[in-house]
C-alpha cells in the first residue's frame, strides 16, 4: 500500500507542477484599440449582438 501512496503523492505533485506553469503567459499585454459592437434588444427580449 505504501507504494501506491507514493504514487498518488507523486501524481499529486506533478498535476500541481502542471497546473501553475500556465500563471506565467498571464503576464502577455495587449491592447484593442477600438472595437465597434452592435447590440440589439429584440421584441421577444433576447439580445443579439454582432
Amino acid at each position: 500500500m505504501k507504494r501506491y501512496r507514493w504514487w498518488g503523492i507523486l501524481t499529486a505533485l506533478l498535476l500541481l507542477v502542471t497546473m501553475l506553469q500556465p500563471v506565467a503567459a498571464q503576464s502577455y499585454y495587449f491592447q484593442v484599440e477600438e472595437q465597434t459592437v452592435n447590440f440589439y434588444i429584440d421584441a421577444d427580449g433576447t439580445a443579439t449582438i454582432e
